[in-house]
């Protein structure tokens, strides 16, 4: 067998549903289940539990869970253009959240990668509003778990999504106990269209939000030459104590949701170039939870790559890699704003 995973799940997160017109949709969790069931890894599953009103007050106001729960017991309603609830939402949310929490600490203390299989997604919920398919930020819930019951000081977000994560950043915005990064779209050309490189945190944490756009149709050459060039420098100097990802893989070519064009070998580079960076005390203690994918006939084995890349076993970059002079002109942008605060 191979490196133990811990997964947690709960099949009453399926019960949310957007519609048939919809992508995100519950087939996605089956994808991704079905796929660590068939991988070389030896997986410990773990029934998720709801996760509590505390856990969301952690990052979210009061009024944003009352209006989840209204907006449930209403359904269907629109909470934007995009993001609907049905009468299982509020319920399968709070799976989420309890998923993502109590992965966070099985991590920790049990130095395993941890899986939350999570639906609904997260990143782009904010303290005071749902939006971009999410309701609760799950990635964010399981942050700040690290920060008040295991004491940390330094947790890093890797957030790898097509999208920004425009909800995890701003609950962060302020405070340098948590380096969120992210590489996505150029957010001119996609949604939410806020992760700018000079969008890089203020008061305490200035020089914590750390964003890396891309130009549409990336492919992994010039994805990973941004992220491998930006990103693993500031996070290598950080040295955080534990690891959240938001692990979306909408950046695969063709994701009717995405504008980039990665392919399966991006996700296990971007795992390897990941876990290469951390302090050897640190490279168990990572928590994946799930965003976007929405290309479903390759969405399972976008996520076992990026779990081979994280376990060790994904290949090394290339020492020739082509980069193409649009994509090494946004990095360079990029790099003017990150460099007042780290060495790369």
């Amino acid at each position: 067998m191979g490196q133990q995973i811990i997964a947690f799940y709960h099949e009453d997160m399926k019960k949310h549903y957007m519609g048939k017109s919809h992508l995100e949709t519950p087939v996605r969790l089956d994808i991704l289940i079905n796929s660590l069931k068939q991988s070389e890894f030896d997986v410990k599953w773990i029934k998720a539990k709801q996760g509590l009103e505390e856990d969301v007050f952690s990052v979210h106001s009061k009024e944003l869970l009352k209006y989840i729960k209204l907006a449930t017991e209403k359904a269907p309603t629109w909470i934007t253009a995009d993001t609907r609830t049905n009468k299982y939402t509020y319920y399968s949310a709070m799976l989420a959240v309890g998923a993502s929490k109590h992965a966070a600490l099985a991590s920790f203390n049990e130095k395993k990668i941890a899986v939350a299989l999570t639906r609904p997604p997260g990143h782009h919920a904010t303290e005071n509003a749902a939006m971009g398919f999410c309701f609760f930020n799950n990635a964010a819930v399981a942050a700040k778990t690290l920060l008040k019951e295991k004491g940390l000081n330094k947790v890093l977000i890797y957030d790898i999504d097509n999208h920004y994560g425009n909800g995890t950043a701003s609950i962060f915005f302020k405070t340098d106990k948590v380096l969120t990064t992210s590489i996505h779209c150029d957010p001119y050309e996609c949604y939410p269209g806020v992760g700018f490189p000079n969008e890089i945190g203020s008061g305490d944490g200035i020089g914590h939000n750390i964003n890396v756009p891309t130009p549409v149709y990336s492919n992994n050459n010039d994805w990973l030459y941004a992220l491998k060039s930006t990103i693993i420098p500031v996070i290598q100097e950080y040295e955080p104590e534990a690891v959240i990802v938001s692990a979306g893989f909408d950046a695969l070519k063709g994701d009717p949701y995405g504008k980039l064009s990665l392919n399966y070998d991006a996700f296990e580079y971007a795992g390897k170039l990941l876990v290469d960076s951390l302090p050897k005390k640190v490279r168990k203690k990572i928590v994946l939870v799930i965003e976007g994918g929405y290309k479903l006939p390759d969405l399972g084995e976008a996520f076992i790559y990026f779990l081979r890349g994280l376990t060790g076993k994904g290949m090394s970059l290339p020492k020739q890699m082509p980069v193409s002079r649009i994509a090494k002109k946004y990095t360079s942008h990029a790099q003017g704003y990150i460099r007042k605060y780290w060495r790369i």
